[in-house]
């Protein structure tokens, strides 16, 4: 069960993407931020253990590499993330990336696009790919 999750973009689009989800009394509360043509602030909650919840632990993000460089897909220069993400009872791992997304990138933005349509956090998905990182 995950105890919360850190997400933070920048160069990837136009606007720099931080996004939290924290559990706490069997809910999951998350905040959208982001800077592009103006502020975005959105929070919500929802209920852990529904469809949502259970597809996020699907993506078994605790399970993925610690860092993305060279990886495919391999994208542009100046695209980074990271992911700040913590299980109950276990350590948080820092996840990154240079230029690089892992494999599961386009379905963990499609799971954080359900939570807030409205943040376009799908533009996350819409990013150029490269040969090489020269």
């Amino acid at each position: 069960m995950f105890e919360y999750l850190y997400f933070d973009t920048t160069g990837i689009t136009k606007r720099n993407y931080e996004i939290s989800l924290t559990t706490s009394l069997n809910k999951i509360y998350y905040r959208f931020t982001y800077e592009g043509d103006g502020m975005y602030v959105r929070e919500g909650e929802r209920y852990y253990g529904d469809e949502w919840s259970r597809a996020l632990e699907d993506l078994r993000i605790g399970f993925w590499e610690e860092e993305y460089q060279y990886g495919k897909p391999i994208l542009g220069k100046g695209y980074t993330f990271e992911i700040m993400y913590k299980e109950v009872g276990q350590k948080a791992r820092l996840i990154r990336g240079v230029n690089a997304v892992p494999v599961l990138w386009d379905s963990f933005i499609a799971l954080l696009d359900q939570l807030d349509p409205d943040s376009l956090v799908r533009e996350l998905t819409n990013v150029p790919e490269c040969s090489d990182t020269d």
